[in-house]
């Protein structure tokens, strides 16, 4: 896949509506994290993993790491969210 592709790919997060598992909204918590910011760090993704036709893996160069589900229409439930501790500090 070429980097436009890629990048087209992480544009189509920029609509979707992000609904989040309990786990979830604690790991963002934990991260002083918000919707805004984690769109923002989806869409700064250096890498996407498809661990099935619905469940993707989104992380950037060692700072964090996005477990997404693909649910219907524009819809995308977050299930798991890693960090290190230095991507705490935007």
């Amino acid at each position: 896949m070429n980097n436009s592709d890629f990048r087209a790919q992480l544009e189509c997060f920029k609509n979707c509506t992000f609904h989040y598992t309990k786990n979830a909204l604690k790991e963002m918590e934990k991260a002083h994290l918000n919707d805004e910011m984690l769109r923002t760090k989806i869409l700064e993704a250096k890498h996407i993993d498809a661990e099935s036709p619905t469940y993707l893996v989104i992380s950037g160069k060692k700072t964090f790491k996005v477990k997404i589900e693909l649910l219907q229409e524009n819809d995308v439930l977050v299930h798991s969210i890693r960090y290190n501790r230095v991507m705490c500090v935007f």
